[in-house]
């Protein structure tokens, strides 16, 4: 059976809503560690992924803007830029001590607060993911 349109527009809606209030609780928890939304993305894809062109593309981010991002996180002490040991034209990202905690209080923060922390549990939010990869692509 197909899905009609007012259900379609109401499970959008729906993806809609849910996206914007976990987005404004995104910004709210970076804000508790001073950063922007932008900074906290990439503070969060350091660890997985540390070189400027994969950085670049794991946080969706234009690499020109990431220059800008990277610059103000090493200015806060949050992570340092160096040339990679493969390929010295190659910058790589690592985070500080101080990033790792900068890190570490961020994701406390997310856990504890967000609608997906306090209103689904643990298999709600593991069929949430699973329906949310499959509409990912």
């Amino acid at each position: 059976m197909q899905a009609g349109t007012p259900e379609l527009t109401r499970l959008a809606e729906a993806v809609f809503r849910a996206a914007g209030a976990l987005v404004a609780e995104f910004e709210q928890a970076a804000g508790q560690i001073a950063l922007t939304k932008q900074q906290a993305t990439v503070l969060r894809a350091i660890p997985a992924t540390g070189a400027m062109a994969e950085l670049a593309a794991a946080c969706r981010i234009d690499p020109s803007n990431l220059t800008g991002v990277i610059t103000r996180l090493e200015e806060r002490g949050y992570a340092v830029r160096r040339p990679s040991a493969a390929d010295r034209r190659t910058k790589v990202i690592d985070l500080t001590a101080a990033g790792r905690r900068a890190l570490a209080t961020f994701e406390r923060q997310l856990s504890r607060t967000t609608t997906l922390a306090t209103r689904l549990d643990a298999r709600e939010r593991e069929v949430l993911i699973d329906l949310l990869d499959r509409l990912g692509g």
